[in-house]
């Protein structure tokens, strides 16, 4: 009788669940593409052998929706069972011992039902890391406890029952009572849990991996929906309608599924909602009223968030590619003519890096930006290269242990006093005494007053890379300010004002830490002339393409796969980035098999990295060379060894070192039988492409199992050697600069352990070279030193580039135009000398 009741009632849900698993076990012969298998180019619409189009990676998106509805049903039917065998166990143990026992498990379960669920996952997700055992773990352990507080009353019921006490009095063990008595009875309750859990645990799986906490290198629908709304190009085209929409369907139809049969399953248990004839209900029930009422008020609530996110999606795709041409005019200000008295506004997409003094702001990116607006140094970059600043002039004398710097007059810092040489010596001096991190002076000696505006630093040894290091890099502030502080990094707390009054071009006139928001205006005193662009200004944005589309910001970086957006608008001028930002891989060398030259080698023949090129970033960026300098770079070495992409190389190399696939499962084996396989650390930002490097290695008999983590995790592991294999990213600065990265990089004796290093490499011959180099003032012999460096390190590769990437930076000419590169620089916005000056041209 139950049967047919559920079958009635839920036959539905019954229907759709049934098909979803026909679907998740027979994916390998329903699916029309493996789980991995690159089938065409990168985004790609449906066609006839594509029936929902290509993902940003080359697989078919049909294949991937049924891959993962594997996945999906796991996560929900196993996170169901556990939460529902949790709760029993601790339900059934409060009720049924009661006393102190069922007090401290109930106020646990309060504790518990208390906390904010969605937000205490996420902040668990991202602490323990994302897998899909920790994230069903973690989803049961939140779904215990309301399921705990219903079976614990109703043990407390059934104890007062008159069998279940003439069981006791017969001698009945505990055991024996739950077995015979309380299960049965509980079964109901056991039954429906599952059910309502499985849906639940789904659309929670889905929720932490749309927002980037699930684990990136498993197939499930939440995973689609978090890829296909990160990439760039989704919320422009509609893409949404055949990679978004897909796996939302899935998961809505999924739930209306389950909670149908939950529906069924109510009536089915519950005599009070259904007649004598076990189907019809009585209408004067008020549970059963309110029963239905709650099944109805789910359904809509799943029905009508299904369609708002439909909603939604569409007025993204619709308003991306509308211009909103007009801009308040207190926002913007057109300057074509170049006329000084104009006053110009410049924003810029916003963010928090830190109060820019220099102790306490970020060091990377817009940190060091925002100070060197404020504060000075004695040289700067402009797009020829280092040219005077607060230094008139100088001279390097005795070999290049000593160094003299003729300073500006007529300077005064921002809150009217006079800059004086008392000032950079104080600098210096203070840097060093108060262990400042940030500035990197251990080349320097001491620091001597020649005159009321000169200065003589005595440098410990020779180095050609000091004028960068030291001298462009390190902030001077004022000592009136800063003589009588002891604690450098409390003066912006105790004193903002006094701990942004420097000399250069910029005041602060506010920061927002918590929106990330900057206000910077022209210092009308400064030493170069009143600046042309009187006030810079960051703004929060979410999407800082559409802001530059609709006239919010100035400028900002755009990928390959939005740049078309761009090139039939006049007011827009499109400039490509430089290539020097990388990915690579970072071998653990004392790994006893990464230890081998010739098996890093067949591991470089392996990897196909123009498809990795072209499917991340559609092909815009280098194949780059092994040398350790990028192709872009004035010094690298064209004639270094490269490695072409051949997986019959790959495969001869691996045969000549004996690693066979004995047991013809696709996987070879080492000496020991065992199989070889490797573990790659990545960040999330890189996990798809770690999957292709995964995938390419595979096809050569070698394993590969993907890790995700945080990037000062990564770091941290990289640093300690608790790893197999990285795929790293970084540039930019780091490589773009003067070749000595190649001795921070190559060397064991480097100052600090970075995660550009390779971890465990000693060359003795690259380790000499690294040390001469420094010293070495001739740009000829140095060239031959760092060319020779390039060489050695290209045929051992002790870290493996993949590619630098590319893209472009565009800006808004009616609002400004006055943006170029600095010598070696890599990004278009940030020299201060282009918002002060104009731009130098």
């Amino acid at each position: 009788m139950l049967s047919k009741i559920v079958i009635r009632r839920g036959w539905q849900g019954i229907i759709i669940i049934i098909f979803f698993l026909i679907v998740a076990f027979g994916a390998e012969y329903l699916a029309p593409y493996g789980r991995y298998e690159q089938v065409g180019p990168s985004f790609q619409p449906p066609s006839p052998s594509n029936i929902f189009g290509i993902d940003d990676c080359g697989y078919d998106i049909l294949s991937q929706v049924i891959w993962a509805s594997r996945n999906s049903l796991m996560v929900g039917i196993v996170t169901g069972v556990l939460a529902v065998s949790g709760g029993l166990i601790w339900g059934v143990t409060a009720g049924y011992h009661g006393g102190f026992i069922d007090l401290l498990l109930m106020r646990l379960c309060d504790i518990m039902l208390g906390l904010p669920q969605m937000p205490f996952m996420i902040l668990i997700a991202v602490y323990i890391g994302a897998s899909l055992g920790n994230i069903i773990i973690m989803l049961a352990v939140f779904m215990m406890p309301r399921l705990a507080r219903v079976i614990r009353g109703q043990v407390i019921s059934l104890k007062e029952n008159a069998y279940i006490k003439a069981s006791q009095m017969f001698g009945a063990k505990t055991k024996y009572l739950i077995r015979r008595h309380y299960i049965p009875e509980l079964f109901p309750l056991i039954c429906s849990g599952i059910i309502n859990l499985v849906g639940r645990a789904i659309l929670a799986e889905s929720g932490l991996a749309f927002l980037g906490l699930g684990d990136p290198t498993a197939k499930s629908w939440g995973m689609i929906i978090h890829y296909a709304l990160k990439y760039p190009k989704t919320y422009l085209t509609a893409a949404w309608t055949w990679w978004v929409l897909p796996p939302v369907i899935c998961i809505v139809l999924l739930n209306l599924a389950f909670v149908m049969l939950g529906y069924g399953l109510e009536e089915s248990f519950d005599p009070r909602l259904r007649g004598k004839n076990g189907v019809k209900k009585d209408p004067q029930n008020k549970k059963t009223r309110r029963k239905r009422k709650t099944i109805m008020k789910e359904l809509k609530k799943i029905i009508i968030a299904f369609l708002l996110l439909a909603v939604i999606f569409s007025l993204a795709a619709c308003d991306a590619e509308k211009v909103v041409e007009e801009t308040a005019a207190e926002e913007t200000t057109i300057d074509e003519t170049l006329d000084d008295e104009k006053e110009i506004i410049i924003r810029l997409p916003g963010g928090d890096w830190g109060f820019p003094d220099p102790f306490v702001h970020q060091p990377r990116d817009w940190g060091g930006v925002y100070t060197n607006f404020i504060f000075d140094s004695l040289v700067e970059d402009d797009e020829t290269g280092t040219i005077p600043w607060l230094a008139t002039r100088w001279d390097i004398l005795d070999d290049g242990k000593k160094y003299v710097f003729e300073l500006r007059p007529n300077v005064t810092w921002h809150d009217g006093a006079e800059f004086t040489a008392d000032d950079v010596v104080f600098t210096f001096n203070y840097y060093r005494e108060k262990e400042n991190f940030i500035y990197d002076l251990s080349d320097v000696e001491r620091v001597i007053k020649t005159g009321d505006y000169s200065v003589e630093f005595e440098i410990k040894e020779p180095s050609v890379v000091i004028m960068d290091k030291v001298f462009k890099r390190t902030p001077i502030i004022p000592e009136h300010i800063w003589k009588n502080v002891d604690d450098p990094k409390k003066l912006h707390t105790d004193s903002p004002d006094e701990a942004v009054i420097g000399t250069g071009p910029y005041t602060l006139a506010d920061y927002q830490k918590e929106h990330g928001t900057y206000h910077f205006k022209a210092y009308d005193d400064f030493w170069g002339g009143v600046p042309r662009v009187s006030e810079i200004m960051t703004i929060p944005t979410q999407e800082s393409v559409l802001s530059l589309l609709n006239g919010e910001v100035a400028i900002t970086m755009v990928s390959p796969q939005e740049i078309d957006m761009f090139k039939d608008k006049p007011e827009f001028v499109i400039e490509e980035v430089k290539p020097y930002h990388h990915k690579w891989l970072c071998f653990n060398l004392n790994d006893p098999i990464l230890a081998d030259i010739k098996f890093r080698q067949a591991m470089a023949h392996a990897i196909d990295r123009q498809e990795l090129l072209d499917r991340m970033f559609s092909g815009v960026g280098n194949i780059e060379g092994q040398g350790g300098i990028p192709k872009v770079h004035p010094l690298y070495n064209p004639g270094i060894k490269n490695y072409d992409y051949s997986p019959e190389k790959s495969n001869q190399i691996l045969d000549e070192l004996g690693y066979k696939d004995v047991d013809n499962d696709g996987i070879r084996e080492d000496k020991n039988g065992n199989p070889l396989k490797f573990t790659i650390l990545v960040m999330e930002a890189n996990a798809r492409g770690a999957e292709l490097v995964k995938v390419q290695l595979q096809k050569v008999g070698i394993d590969v199992e993907i890790k995700t983590n945080d990037r000062n995790t990564i770091d941290d592991m990289t640093r300690a050697g608790k790893f197999q294999i990285v795929y790293q990213m970084g540039g930019y600065g780091g490589l773009s600069g003067d070749p000595d990265f190649l001795a921070r990089n190559f060397t064991p004796g480097a100052s600090g352990f970075s995660f550009f290093s390779a971890y465990g490499y000693d060359n003795p011959r690259i380790n000499e070279l690294a040390a001469k180099q420094r010293t070495e003032f001739d740009p000829k012999a140095r060239e031959k030193m760092i060319f020779e460096i390039q060489e050695i390190v290209s045929e051992e590769i002790p870290l493996y580039y993949l590619y630098a990437q590319g893209g472009y930076y565009v800006y808004n000419k009616e609002i400004y135009d006055g943006w170029f590169y600095t010598l070696g620089g890599t990004h278009l916005d940030r020299s201060k000398l282009e918002y002060c000056r104009g731009g130098l041209k």
